[in-house]
């Protein structure tokens, strides 16, 4: 119950102490078995006062049994929020063979190869360069067109500093190009390390009495295609020749600009033959070379298992391990409990629960902290050990509803491990190692479109820095000092996104 209230109609003000003084008979509970609730200064304060002005103290903290009169409140001043679980996936390494740790590497690897495909940096660079390039021409122009001195320095001076971007672009571009094929390289590799294992990891997993596979062992749905885009060879040299030329001629020109600037005539003249190879070698070093064919990999998730029956004896208990493996989530909002899902158990292949849970809650003000519990429990005997917590982040009024994906970190110490070996060595990790990662797939929305007169407006700031459209909001994770989505530490992390700010400013600065 607590700071939700569900609604119910209008009750005449006067029989508000009629109301909380049976409630409270009803309840048959001591006063040292609630916790007590703070109720802010809000429009409703005096009625609430009115209806428990004998167990109230000055402060305006009260019992929490006493909330449930609050029913009565006028239902204008109410806000819906409705909660969606929609799936929970882990990484648990006490189950994974060698086959699923290659598989979640090959899903992470595609997911990162699409988002740079989606950001796509490289055109953001080519765009960039293009219209350096004109700027550069234009302010050619000016150096040729001044009359005085003053100005064909000040002009010059532009120039050169036009032409550094340009060098710098170039850089920036080639690298983004580099990455991107790097990535591409390691998704390819390792799918071919997953290739190579269940093939030669059949014979131990699949039962000597099944048809053999043409696939090997299959205990994921992963499989990659390549697709691939053949190249004009003509035409990507004439466009290499083009870009090395136009390079080296950059520089050459930034070169003589220095000279004129600073008035020096004795500086160490252009050397075009090492500026040529220098570039040369940093093209080929991030370029694909000429006439290289494109690839674009498709990742496909239908690929069919090899059946339980068909698998030996020790996979099919570790499948069954794997399935008698549970979980269950509790919502906390304000640091009151308010409600938990039923025990759902993993699914294979995948270690995937799907919830399928919505939860409406009824509120008086925009909550301060969304909490979900995550709680793992194997075995017949039922103790449940948490694993993460994840702080959810409250969408602001008028925002549309969209779908985040947490992710999280923790270590299950399940000690019932009845028949737990790795007597075929294809564990990826000991059997001591209880690590788990996960993603937790949900969606907050108000269901109201616009804000009640008297609530509190203060949440939007500090909601709005934390929902990411793209980027993947984490919590709980080894590799950060703060969690972004707990609203304790909103002011730290401003903090930080400032200072790497302006180092990253002043990083392109001295480039």
């Amino acid at each position: 119950e607590g700071f939700f209230i569900p609604k119910a109609p209008a009750v005449d003000p006067d029989n508000l102490e009629v109301v909380a003084a049976r409630m409270m008979r009803e309840s048959g509970k001591s006063e040292d078995q609630y916790s007590e609730l703070t109720i802010e200064p809000n429009p409703l304060r005096q009625t609430l006062l009115r209806a428990l002005k004998d167990d109230c103290d000055g402060n305006g903290r009260i019992p929490t049994k006493f909330v449930r009169p609050l029913r009565i409140v006028d239902s204008d001043h109410w806000l819906s929020m409705t909660i969606d679980l929609i799936r929970i996936q882990l990484k648990m390494h006490d189950f994974f063979t060698e086959e699923d740790a290659l598989s979640a590497q090959v899903e992470e690897l595609y997911e990162e190869y699409q988002q740079r495909l989606i950001v796509d940096l490289y055109k953001y660079h080519t765009d960039q360069l293009r219209s350096l390039r004109e700027l550069a021409q234009h302010q050619a122009g000016l150096v040729a067109a001044a009359a005085d001195i003053i100005t064909v320095t000040s002009k010059r001076r532009q120039l050169a500093s036009t032409l550094e971007q340009i060098i710098t672009s170039e850089r920036y571009k080639d690298q983004e190009e580099m990455e991107t094929r790097s990535l591409f390289a390691r998704l390819y590799e390792t799918w071919q390390e997953l290739k190579e294992w269940r093939i030669r990891e059949a014979p131990r997993l699949v039962s000597t009495t099944a048809p053999k596979p043409s696939h090997g062992y299959a205990g994921t749905r992963i499989r990659l295609f390549v697709q691939q885009f053949e190249q004009d060879l003509r035409q990507d040299e004439i466009n290499w020749d083009f870009d090395l030329r136009q390079s080296v001629q950059i520089r050459q020109d930034l070169h003589t600009l220095r000279q004129q600037i600073s008035a020096e005539s004795m500086q160490a003249q252009f050397d075009v033959d090492q500026t040529t190879a220098a570039v040369q070698k940093q093209m080929k070093f991030h370029r694909r070379p000429p006439g290289q064919p494109q690839y674009e990999p498709i990742l496909d998730r239908t690929l069919v298992i090899t059946p339980d029956d068909d698998c030996s004896v020790w996979e099919q208990h570790r499948r069954r391990q794997i399935r008698n493996c549970r979980m269950h989530l509790a919502l906390e909002v304000n640091g009151k409990k308010i409600c938990q899902t039923k025990s759902e158990s993993l699914e294979f292949p995948g270690f995937t629960v799907p919830l399928n849970v919505s939860t409406e809650l009824m509120v008086l003000d925009i909550p301060q902290e969304i909490v979900i519990h995550i709680y793992r429990h194997e075995g017949l005997i039922y103790i449940s050990n948490l694993l993460s917590n994840i702080y959810v982040a409250v969408p602001p009024f008028g925002s549309a509803s969209s779908i985040t994906e947490y992710s999280f970190a923790g270590s299950s110490k399940i000690v019932n491990r009845e028949g737990r070996s790795d007597e075929l060595g294809l564990w990826v990790s000991s059997p001591n190692d209880r690590v788990v990662k996960g993603d937790l797939v949900l969606s907050v929305v108000w269901k109201d479109e616009a804000r009640p007169h008297g609530v509190s407006q203060h949440h939007d700031v500090l909601t709005e820095p934390k929902r990411l459209s793209v980027e993947r909001l984490v919590t709980g994770s080894w590799t950060m000092d703060l969690d972004p989505n707990d609203p304790r530490n909103i002011e730290i992390l401003e903090l930080q996104r400032r200072a790497a700010a302006r180092q990253k400013k002043s990083a392109f600065l001295r480039v």
